[in-house]
C-alpha cells in the first residue's frame, strides 16, 4: 500500500514538473510577437496581426523601444482598417514614448504619414537621449544629452544620485523650442569627479494645455576606471636612416711594408745557403711570407679611416628629433592621463 502511494506521489509531481516547463517553453518572447504580428500583417491578415500585437503591449517583458515600435504598427495597422481614432491614439502613445519616433514614408501611404505628422504636432512628449556606453575624463569631459520637444515649453533637467540618499542638482531650467544637445558636466562644483553609483536623469517638460508636468526620466551607472595610456612610437627603421659614415683611403705604405717583409721572410732560408735551415724550412718559409704580406694588404683595408657624411647625419638627427618630440608628447598625455578619473557611464535598460 505504501509503495503505491509513493508511486502515485511520484507521478504527480512528475506531471507537475512537465507541465511547468511546458508552461515555461510555451511563454511567448515579445520580439518572437513582434516578428509573427508583422508577417501576418504583410500576409494581409490584419485582425491576426493586431491582436499579436496587442499582447506584445501586454507583456510586462517589451522594453521601451519594442513598444514603441508596437503602438507604430497597431497605429498604421488600425488605420487601415478604417478605425482612424484608434490609430490617432496609437500613435500619440509612441510619440509620448519616444519624441524622435517617425514613420517611414517610403513604406505607408501619404494618408498614414500626414496622420501620424498631426498626432506628433498635437501630442506633448519629451525625450531624452544620450549614449548608452561611453567613458569620459571626468575633468575635461561631459555627457552629451539630446532634449527633444514636440512643442514649445519650459524644461527643466535635473540629475540626482548616487543611490536615492544622493543630491538633487537642477542641471538647466528654461524654454526650449524643439530639438537641443546639452553638455552636462561629469564633475561637481569642486571639479571632482562624480562618485560612483547609481544616478537618475529627468527632465520636467511644462507646456500649454500640460496641467501637470510630463517627466522623461533615464538610469545611469557610473563606474571609474583607470586611464588608458598611450603607447611610446618605435625608433625610425633602420631602412630609414642614411649611413652616417664612409672608408678614406688607407696609406699605401702598409701595404708595401707587408710585402716586403713577405718576401724577406721567404728569402731567409735562400740567403743563408744553411742545409740546417733550408731542409723543410723553404715551404714553411714560404708560408711565413704569404701570411705577411697577406696581413700587410688586410691591414691596408681594414685601417683606412672613417670620414663622417655630414648630409646623412643631419637627415638621420632630424628623424631621431621628431621622434623623440613625438615621443615626449606622448608622455605628457600620459601623466595627464594618470592624473584624471575616467568615468564610464552607462544606460540602466528597462528603468
Amino acid at each position: 500500500m505504501n509503495r503505491t502511494r509513493g508511486r502515485l506521489v511520484v507521478a504527480i509531481l512528475a506531471l507537475t514538473l512537465t507541465g511547468t516547463g511546458a508552461l515555461g517553453a510555451q511563454a511567448p518572447d515579445p520580439e518572437d510577437l513582434l516578428r509573427r504580428a508583422r508577417q501576418a500583417l504583410q500576409a494581409n491578415e490584419a485582425e491576426r496581426g493586431v491582436e499579436l500585437l496587442r499582447q506584445v503591449l501586454a507583456m510586462p517583458a517589451a522594453t521601451g523601444s519594442l513598444r514603441v515600435q508596437a503602438e507604430l504598427e497597431l497605429g498604421t495597422a488600425t488605420w487601415a482598417l478604417g478605425r482612424y481614432d484608434s490609430a490617432t491614439a496609437h500613435f500619440q502613445e509612441a510619440i509620448r514614448l519616444d519624441p524622435v519616433a517617425r514613420l517611414n514614408v517610403e513604406q505607408h501611404s501619404p494618408e498614414v504619414v500626414r496622420a501620424f505628422e498631426v498626432a506628433r504636432r498635437t501630442t506633448p512628449a519629451v525625450g531624452l537621449r544620450l549614449a548608452p556606453d561611453t567613458t569620459l575624463f571626468a575633468v575635461r569631459d561631459s555627457l552629451a544629452v539630446t532634449i527633444t520637444l514636440t512643442q514649445p515649453g519650459n524644461l527643466r533637467l535635473r540629475l540626482s544620485g548616487p543611490g536615492p540618499e544622493g543630491r538633487d542638482v537642477v542641471l538647466r531650467s528654461d524654454s526650449l523650442d524643439a530639438t537641443a544637445v546639452v553638455r552636462i558636466p561629469v564633475r561637481d562644483s569642486g571639479g571632482r569627479a562624480l562618485p560612483p553609483g547609481r544616478y537618475r536623469l529627468a527632465a520636467e517638460y511644462r507646456g500649454p494645455g500640460v496641467p501637470v508636468p510630463l517627466v522623461q526620466t533615464q538610469q545611469l551607472d557610473v563606474t571609474q576606471q583607470g586611464a588608458d595610456t598611450l603607447d611610446w612610437e618605435p625608433a625610425p627603421a633602420d631602412s630609414l636612416l642614411r649611413p652616417e659614415y664612409r672608408k678614406g683611403a688607407g696609406p699605401r705604405s702598409s701595404i708595401w711594408r707587408g710585402l716586403a717583409f713577405g718576401v724577406a721572410a721567404a728569402a731567409i732560408p735562400v740567403l743563408i745557403s744553411s742545409s740546417a735551415l733550408s731542409d723543410g724550412a723553404d715551404g714553411q718559409a714560404v708560408a711565413v711570407g704569404v701570411a705577411i704580406g697577406a696581413a700587410g694588404v688586410a691591414g691596408y683595408y681594414l685601417g683606412r679611416p672613417r670620414i663622417a657624411i655630414d648630409e646623412n647625419a643631419a637627415f638621420n638627427e632630424t628623424l631621431r628629433s621628431a621622434w623623440r618630440s613625438r615621443n615626449a608628447a606622448i608622455a605628457q598625455e600620459n601623466v595627464a592621463r594618470r592624473q584624471q578619473t575616467l568615468l564610464r557611464i552607462r544606460l540602466v535598460p528597462g528603468l
